[in-house]
């Protein structure tokens, strides 16, 4: 695991020769950058630059950066790493660029693991390949892309983001993994636009705040623009595949990017497709099911610093722990002790724990929301309106103290039918006419748990937008008085005119990658831990989503893995509801619990505070939501939670320093 950047700057042919190599991407930029990835990569730092000359007679160079967490080869898998015939894989000072005559030579930074590493490197010996490092995962990269050329991605089984220089043809490679576990984001900008010949660069990094950074650098008098558009669905769900900045893309879970042959921009393909949809025929028994599971969880064991899993209590985690503990004697397990105990399952933890006979430990958290958040949104650069991204970071920094690696369940609900609103949109599907004639006048006057709140909320989807109501944090009537000129329709997650069909496939290649994985990153990456989900493994993507829905629950949510699940946990666990990851945030927000009132009153009572986003937002609206909530007459938790977090990022990018 570690942050990776890298910039790739034109000089255009002409009389002015570019500056020495040394000076080519001014020092301001990479120590810049660095430091905004610094918390990634604590065990190391490296740089790698190059220059060729193009046929055109255009001069391009390119630098990459790496911190590092050594996670597989601490000794040989130091990055950047470099791959030719005449050199060994180093890492070189920026002063000190590869000979001009290694024509053939790939450089690569990386961030992730790739499990079949091994398998790779047997099969690229024999068709013979020569390694030079011990058990590098990096390395096993560079030979598959020397071997399979464009087409490499498709042979590594992993959770990774990277960005490899291929000299040999003079271009810059992006790639991401299959369910996006791992961000990567990319931009294209002119440097020194206002003199008379600028430059034009393109630029990757493994966050946002990175290439804020950049582009405040190399065009001070162009800030990075608002993408409103996007940012009204990042209020709406808290979430996007598209981000609320104009100069800044993220680059889609399964594909690749490569620069185009004039370095003008970025050329992206998918390496990875989803199967074409859900087999009537196809049955799923426990038997393949129990195998599939054992090997993913197998294969992310590896590791040559401390392991352990996260373990909830839940049937996610507890049955990763469940195959990690036959795969592995000495098992640690983890679980945090909330300080309310109407969220805290450490008691179930404990119970599975006893059952497996794993080394585990409860540990203690003193929460500091205000604070922690007030950290963790500038590092992730964007307004994610995840309140679950706070506990998930308090479990990574409590298990950071004891180990580098941790398995997480991560994905299980997606793929194998785990949210109550599966259920729902069945209903919707079915019943759409007589729920539409149910009044939802009382939506949000009981808590959201009530079952007149969940009737409400289900009346309120059939007369609007179907399940993406059932997704949005701001249901349409409460969108359309924070936006009173915006028509809610216009946010939705879908392309117009289309319907979504298969919720939990609509989930997998949205909330997933762009809310739940991005959550994990910033949450464990802000403490450089690094979590694996052997749910996502792609045989598993791949049967999952194959496999008819009735098949994955024929019994309610989840209810196959639950039968799985009953061949290695107390039925306390297999039967218990889910209960997910949360806080109690909205009563956080009436008693002040960690300064969470106080910030709360300080950012959305100031005049103001979001006016910064040109959006229009209705301030009525706010100030109403905000005291409904506070005197406990509605629950605003989440959509409060959301102006909370979209105005401290608001403040983020508006300060200098950004």
């Amino acid at each position: 695991m570690c942050g990776i950047a890298g910039i790739l700057r034109l000089w255009p042919d002409s009389s002015s020769p570019p500056p020495e190599i040394s000076a080519a991407i001014p020092s301001a930029w990479i120590s810049a950058i660095s430091r905004q990835l610094a918390h990634r990569g604590p065990d190391g730092h490296g740089l790698f630059t190059d220059r060729i000359r193009r046929p055109d007679g255009s001069i391009a160079d390119l630098i990459l950066i790496h911190q590092r967490l050594a996670v597989i080869d601490p000794a040989g898998g130091h990055q950047p790493m470099i791959l030719t015939d005449r050199l060994d894989p180093a890492r070189l000072s920026p002063t000190t660029p590869p000979p001009a005559a290694a024509d053939d030579l790939l450089a690569i930074v990386f961030n992730g693991c790739i499990y079949n590493h091994r398998q790779l490197r047997k099969e690229l010996l024999t068709g013979g390949r020569k390694f030079r490092t011990d058990h590098s995962d990096t390395e096993a990269i560079l030979h598959a892309f020397a071997r399979w050329q464009i087409n490499f991605a498709q042979h590594l089984e992993g959770m990774f983001a990277l960005g490899l220089w291929d000299r040999p043809h003079g271009r810059l490679v992006l790639a991401r993994d299959r369910p996006g576990e791992k961000p990567l984001y990319f931009t294209s900008f002119l440097a020194d636009s206002t003199s008379a010949t600028p430059t034009h660069c393109l630029a990757f990094a493994s966050t946002v705040p990175a290439l804020i950074t950049l582009l405040r650098l190399a065009r001070p008098d162009d800030p990075p623009a608002i993408n409103h558009d996007a940012l009204q669905r990042w209020i709406r769900f808290g979430y996007d595949r598209e981000l609320p900045l104009q100069d800044i893309q993220s680059l889609p879970a399964g594909h690749i990017a490569s620069t185009t042959p004039d370095l003008s921009g970025w050329a992206i393909q998918p390496y990875f497709a989803l199967p074409p949809g859900r087999d009537p025929s196809r049955q799923l028994n426990l038997d393949d099911l129990d195998r599939l599971l054992y090997e993913a969880v197998k294969d992310r064991l590896e590791s040559d610093v401390p392991l352990g899993c996260f373990l909830s209590g839940g049937i996610d985690s507890s049955l990763i722990a469940a195959y990690a503990r036959r795969a592995k004697s000495d098992l640690r397990t983890f679980c945090i002790r909330m300080p309310d105990p109407r969220y805290d399952e450490s008691s179930h933890a404990k119970m599975v724990a006893r059952r497996l006979n794993t080394r585990h430990t409860t540990l203690e958290v003193s929460p500091r929301p205000a604070e922690d958040l007030q950290r963790l949104i500038p590092q992730l650069g964007l307004p994610l309106g995840d309140s679950s991204l706070l506990p998930t970071h308090w479990v990574s920094a409590a298990a950071r103290k004891h180990v580098t690696v941790a398995l997480s369940g991560d994905g299980g609900d997606e793929l194998f039918m785990g949210y109550d609103r599966y259920t729902a949109a069945s209903l919707l599907r079915d019943y759409g006419p007589m729920l539409r004639a149910i009044p939802s006048g009382l939506f949000d006057r009981f808590h959201p748990r009530t079952r007149l709140h969940k009737l409400s909320r289900l009346a309120l989807a059939a007369r609007h937008q179907g399940y993406e109501e059932l997704l949005a944090i701001f249901p349409t009537p409460l969108f359309a008085h924070l936006f009173p000129k915006l028509d809610p329709r216009a946010t939705s997650l879908t392309p117009p005119g289309t319907r979504i069909t298969d919720p939990s496939l609509h989930d997998f290649q949205t909330y997933l990658p762009d809310d739940l994985l991005r959550k994990v990153d910033t949450a464990s990456m802000a403490i450089a831990l690094e979590v694996r989900a052997p749910m996502l493994a792609t045989t598993i993507i791949q049967t999952a989503l194959s496999t008819p829905t009735g098949v994955l629950a024929p019994d309610g949510p989840k209810s196959l893995l639950r039968m799985l699940a009953r061949r290695y946990l107390p039925d306390a666990i297999t039967t218990r509801r889910k209960s997910g990851f949360a806080i109690p945030i909205g009563e956080w927000f009436r008693t002040d619990q960690g300064g969470m009132k106080a910030m709360l009153n300080d950012t959305l009572r100031t005049a103001g505070s979001l006016d910064t986003l040109g959006l229009n937002l209705n301030p009525r609206a706010i100030t109403t939501m905000l005291d409904d909530h506070l005197a406990a007459r509605r629950d605003h938790a989440q959509r409060l939670y959301t102006l909370l977090v979209l105005a401290l990022w608001s403040r983020w990018l508006a300060a200098p320093s950004a």
